[in-house]
């Protein structure tokens, strides 16, 4: 067998542009938070209860990520969140360069 040693995250690049953002959200007092789960798990139920709960006292904003759909973006909206639907071009997640032009 043939081991391969990594002494470099493979993901290095969107580590350092998240912590980036990460920096910048929290200057601006904004809290992001990712849900992430497989589909049918309940993030979009979570997410419209938090809303349902919280949505009078907190300024709440959605960026939802789908491959092609938009149904759970227009829910949320239905709700009276901001909600901003980013289409991942096939990919299953939102790297943090989706984030910054989701939240741009």
């Amino acid at each position: 067998m043939k081991v391969i040693e990594l002494h470099k995250s493979v993901t290095e690049s969107n580590d350092r542009d998240a912590e980036k953002l990460r920096r910048e959200l929290r200057q601006q007092g904004v809290l992001l938070i990712n849900v992430m789960s497989s589909a049918g798990s309940g993030k979009t139920t979570l997410l419209s209860r938090i809303i349902r709960d919280l949505g009078k006292e907190l300024r709440i904003a959605v960026l939802e990520a789908d491959i092609d759909a938009q149904v759970d973006a227009e829910r949320i909206a239905a709700l009276g969140a901001r909600s901003i639907q980013v289409h991942t071009d096939g990919m299953c997640h939102m790297d943090a360069g989706m984030t910054r032009r989701g939240l741009e």
